[in-house]
């Protein structure tokens, strides 16, 4: 499983497993079929795909658009963040 530390400040594209530990300053898109754990925040747009599953161990500041994904959260969400998410 790849891992990310540190501060992304463009908008970041997992297309393959991952523990992201850090910002997402500018958003995340997860491809299909890909798991990421993210802890951390998480700001921006987030794009989860089908069959992908993102798990958030932090804070979710922006938009979440699930397009059949699975998105569990361990944390706080603003209200822009929808409702297909599990806590």
């Amino acid at each position: 499983m790849k891992e990310f530390n540190g501060v992304s400040s463009s908008h970041y594209i997992a297309d393959e497993d991952m523990d992201f530990h850090g910002i997402a300053e500018a958003g995340l898109t997860i491809r299909r079929g890909v798991t990421v754990n993210l802890h951390g925040i998480l700001q921006g747009p987030v794009i989860v795909e089908p069959d992908a599953s993102l798990t958030v161990f932090g804070l979710i500041e922006g938009e979440i658009d699930d397009r059949g994904g699975k998105i569990v959260v361990h944390g706080l969400t603003d209200k822009d963040a929808g409702e297909n998410i599990t806590p």
